[in-house]
């Protein structure tokens, strides 16, 4: 019979055993600096181009680690489930999925009251619909994709670059007064990832503009290590993504609890 306390929990808390152990070392990998820049024009399209320096590639293990965390996540969710709806008796029903709203509303259209109506609102509130930004979407294609993968692909990606809006100006005329001007770092995110990354990936381009000021030819570029080829979170920093899908489980888990579902 399944029970959250004593086997959902548990693959919750496992999976959070994983997370820790595979940000420890994503930690360890960073601080031996593998990732960086450098700049070159080029005189055929009048553009500085940002080129990455990959020193060494994530290890593919991670992989493994990082499917392990999601099944055990997707796991705790089928036990939570047979928790709340069934009371503890196992039934040949998962935790269920939608393409629509209207497709939740249909599958709890009979529940009125008690038990049951209790476990429909806290599942509207959650949305497990089938959208590319719904976490426990997310989640659930995860756990199928690793499954027919066999070990999740990770590699490298970029999120954000941060340039210095002073330095052309501190290498310029103020400079040559003897001037002092503080940086100002301006952080900006991209709207997708650079994925993947390897060594002379193109990062980005900044035109050249002799006859005024430059951009910052030296921006700072932030490296992560993130999850490979995916229908849903390609290029997304594994470490993060694994932490919002443990928190989402907690949280769904506490609401249950809340509702007086789960003892």
């Amino acid at each position: 019979m399944p029970d959250w306390a004593t086997n959902g929990g548990v693959k919750a808390k496992r999976a959070k055993k994983h997370i820790g152990d595979l940000a420890a070392e994503i930690a360890a990998f960073k601080q031996r600096c593998p990732y960086g820049s450098f700049t070159q024009d080029d005189p055929n399209t009048g553009e500085w181009i940002f080129y990455a320096t990959v020193r060494e590639e994530p290890p593919i293990e991670w992989g493994p680690i990082a499917g392990d965390a999601i099944h055990n996540l997707r796991t705790s969710l089928e036990v939570l489930w047979k928790s709340v709806y069934h009371g503890g008796k196992y039934r040949r029903d998962s935790f269920p999925f939608f393409d629509s709203p209207k497709e939740l509303e249909a599958r709890f259209r009979r529940e009125k009251e008690g038990r049951h109506k209790r476990v429909m609102d806290i599942m509207k509130n959650a949305k497990p619909y089938k959208r590319r930004d719904c976490l426990l979407w997310q989640l659930h294609r995860l756990d199928l994709e690793e499954k027919h993968h066999i070990l999740l692909p990770v590699g490298t990606a970029v999120l954000s670059m941060t340039t210095d809006m002073m330095a052309v100006f501190r290498m310029g005329y103020l400079h040559r007064v003897r001037h002092r001007v503080s940086p100002s770092f301006v952080t900006r995110q991209f709207e997708k990832p650079v994925y993947p990354v390897h060594d002379r990936t193109v990062l980005g381009r900044a035109p050249i503009n002799p006859e005024g000021p430059q951009v910052d030819m030296n921006p700072q570029f932030a490296f992560d290590i993130a999850f490979g080829e995916s229908e849903v979170v390609e290029g997304q920093p594994i470490v993060a993504t694994l932490l919002k899908f443990a928190d989402l489980v907690d949280d769904l888990a506490d609401a249950f609890a809340t509702a007086g579902l789960l003892s």
